[in-house]
């Protein structure tokens, strides 16, 4: 993970929909924002919308500097089919509260995320997979150790997430396919940005363009 020089922040460090509470008397609203992020709408306080649920965060307890990418890819991580569609929807207004969080938009005109920094973070993301399944098998492997009386429970449960581990271990390899991703999503980021010349407006850019600015390039262009 060092040579590719992942983003380290301050977070959760086990950030799963355990982990994320929702009162019963918003739950009923949660399908509705989840398709409203998963079109790319904005959430519209109009008569009529469906509230955004209030998310309560909890189990803190690992808590500190961790790679971003570990708590993004966790959170949607399965044994199952997993949805690309929503990770990108997620990611895509993650994106957008960071950039709004910096510099927020003016009026009601949200910020768009460019095509290339979603690639560049769905890459990242994807490329922790082997180190969640590795996390959950040591912490199951260590629950054995501490409680032998229960170690019929966890064992199972250790052995699958270590099973995980190795299928997915490849995938971060030095030609891996998720470090072949990361890489190329970095590297078209980098053209993109080297066409900006004077009077071009950066094709990555985030937020409406200026008076003086053409609009930036519809290709990279996420809303």
């Amino acid at each position: 993970f060092e040579a590719l020089e992942l983003p380290v922040v301050n977070g959760h460090g086990d950030l799963k929909p355990s982990n994320l509470m929702i009162p019963a008397s918003t739950a009923a609203a949660a399908p509705s924002a989840s398709a409203s992020a998963a079109a790319g709408s904005t959430a519209s306080a109009s008569a009529g919308a469906a509230p955004l649920p209030t998310v309560t965060f909890i189990d803190f307890e690992l808590a500190g500097a961790h790679y971003r990418g570990y708590d993004l890819y966790k959170l949607f991580r399965t044994s199952g089919h997993l949805s690309h569609k929503n990770m990108r929807a997620f990611l895509r207004d993650y994106l957008r509260c960071l950039a709004e969080a910096d510099q927020p938009p003016a009026g009601q005109r949200r910020t768009r995320v460019a095509k290339s920094d979603l690639r560049e973070i769905h890459a990242e993301a994807l490329a922790f997979e082997p180190l969640t399944w590795l996390e959950a098998a040591v912490f199951f492997f260590f629950a054995m150790a501490t409680y032998p009386a229960k170690a019929h429970e966890w064992q199972p449960l250790a052995l699958d997430r270590w099973e995980s581990y190795l299928a997915s271990a490849h995938l971060v390899e030095q030609d891996g396919p998720a470090t072949r991703e990361l890489l190329a999503a970095r590297h078209r980021k980098r053209a993109l940005r080297s066409r900006k010349a004077p009077g071009w407006a950066d094709p990555d850019a985030t937020g409406p363009p200026s008076p003086q600015q053409p609009e930036p390039n519809r290709a990279d262009a996420e809303d």
